[in-house]
């Protein structure tokens, strides 16, 4: 889930680039990474390690307004946010391959004591 998550914040970069003129000018980093973001997701849906690109790409989102010095406070704020959220999606891993299901109401109650019957 958070590698679609993360997805989803790459084609939110790629839009913001596009669509916003104002954010044109320092958008070029945005317009970029979100397209990064979008291929390296699709990636690490299969490779889990690939996640760790998205981390980089992400902390280079939430600095890249101090050191490219943004002129639009909104485009700051938007690659900051988005950054910190890539960041932090990044550090989850993916599901693991096979999901177990959980015991039933019935298997809880008569597993463990041999007697068949539920304890009262």
């Amino acid at each position: 889930m958070a590698r679609i998550a993360s997805m989803l914040l790459g084609v939110w970069l790629f839009l913001t680039g596009v669509e916003v003129p104002s954010l044109m000018r320092a958008a070029a980093p945005q317009y970029l990474i979100g397209l990064g973001l979008i291929f390296v997701e699709l990636l690490a849906l299969k490779v889990d390690a690939l996640r760790w690109l998205s981390f980089l790409a992400g902390a280079w989102l939430a600095v890249a307004p101090l050191v490219l010095a943004y002129p639009d406070p909104l485009g700051a704020f938007n690659s900051f946010a988005c950054g910190l959220t890539v960041v932090a999606l990044a550090v989850h891993p993916n599901a693991p391959a096979s999901y177990e299901e959980p015991p039933t109401l019935q298997q809880q109650l008569f597993e463990g004591h041999g007697s068949g019957r539920p304890i009262r």
